[in-house]
């Protein structure tokens, strides 16, 4: 029975995990490959671990979708220009994927499994990134190795691994659509692995392998949120002094110092001509993240924003929620942001910076995500010590 339940265990944390890694494929234009595993691993689930679901969390569900509903109901009646199969599609999935995401928290809580599904994500990136190593090699040697059957389910143009019009520089993306989504899914590990409430240590292998992905991938907004989130990893274990004392340390330096100068040009290319470009207000990508994604909050709708699913594709969701639910939603999303401050300051600052960073609240992977902040915030070192599977 105990090796029936660690299999079942197994599975459903692969799966989970490979909803947020599998993200960016598609089967067709309406469903991606993570849309196809939770609902699958709902299914399990229901069917052999389902965990009651608490009186405050109820509250919770009733309260969101019946929010959402409300204003799906006045932007029928009221907003001209409101898409509805938008807004019905946008609706049904906030029910559907804020149902799962309390049956996958009460299930790895109560189960005690949130070492494991560390271990399972820790496992994900290692897959991920040597995926990634593997295909940037093969596009260095010119295809001599196959990997466009990796890009199979998502996009293979060249513009999705080249940075800018300088197609010379590759850029790891690994099985992901473009770089910065590999930086985003990377980040998250690592902030998991680094700020959790459950004592789970990453491996400093593991560890240097995220690390030298995320610069590979080129990926600007990864590597700022990278460089916030060292130094408060650093602050947190008041490790920055070691750090310097250490001659491994003062090693790995040398060989980023060396690295850095045979790939000059490069680093001229892709990181200080970047900067500078966002300090002259001319880079693109920078304004799209920082003012492009509040072009759609219009003050005419800015109480019940312009229905749910009715904002194009923007970067920031704190933009992309008061756009299409106005400032409601946006309190509604700030409670939740205020929770998690109270009780995990760490992973608080990585949330707000991966939601500047990426867009797409009505996403499977995302509300996975959430459940994953939730998860490694709210857990109490009690809990774990009661455990041998935090051990």
């Amino acid at each position: 029975m105990i090796r029936n339940r660690d299999f079942e265990s197994n599975l459903l944390l692969s799966m989970i995990t490979l909803s947020l890694i599998l993200a960016d494929w598609r089967i067709n234009q309406y469903i991606t490959f993570s849309d196809a595993l939770i609902l699958s691993s709902v299914l399990v689930l229901l069917v052999l671990h389902f965990h009651k679901i608490s009186r405050l969390q109820t509250q919770i569900y009733v309260i969101i979708t019946a929010f959402v509903s409300i204003n799906f109901v006045i932007q029928y009646f009221f907003n001209e220009n409101f898409h509805i199969m938008s807004g019905f599609i946008g609706t049904m999935k906030v029910y559907l994927y804020l149902f799962v995401s309390i049956l996958f928290y009460n299930y790895i809580a109560s189960e005690h499994l949130e070492k494991r599904f560390l271990n399972f994500l820790n496992v994900g990136a290692i897959i991920v990134c040597v995926l990634g190593l593997y295909i940037n090699l093969s596009i260095i040697s010119n295809g001599i190795l196959p990997y466009k059957f990796l890009w199979l389910f998502t996009r293979s143009d060249l513009s999705s691994y080249t940075y800018g019009a300088y197609s010379s520089i590759i850029r790891m993306r690994s099985i992901f659509s473009e770089p910065a989504h590999l930086g985003f899914f990377l980040l998250a590990v690592l902030g998991f692995s680094y700020f959790n409430k459950f004592e789970f240590k990453i491996s400093k292998k593991v560890e240097l392998l995220i690390l030298g992905s995320l610069v590979l991938s080129l990926s600007f907004s990864a590597l700022a949120v990278l460089a916030v989130m060292k130094f408060l990893h650093m602050m947190k274990e008041k490790s920055f002094l070691r750090f310097l004392r250490s001659y491994k340390s003062v090693l790995l330096l040398l060989v980023f110092v060396i690295i850095l100068i045979f790939n000059w040009d490069t680093f001229i290319t892709t990181i200080l001509s970047r900067i500078q470009r966002i300090f002259i207000g001319s880079d693109t990508s920078a304004n799209a993240r920082l003012l492009d994604s509040w072009s759609y909050v219009h003050l005419e709708n800015l109480v019940l924003g312009n229905g749910i699913s009715n904002t194009p594709t923007i970067y920031s969701n704190f933009a992309y929620v008061i756009s299409d639910l106005g400032v409601v939603g946006l309190l509604i999303f700030l409670m939740y942001n205020l929770k998690l401050f109270s009780q995990n300051k760490y992973l608080f600052v990585l949330f707000v910076l991966l939601n500047f960073m990426r867009g797409g609240y009505l996403g499977p992977g995302y509300w996975i995500l959430l459940m994953s902040f939730s998860l490694f915030s709210f857990g109490s070192h009690r809990d774990s010590a009661k455990n041998p599977e935090h051990g």
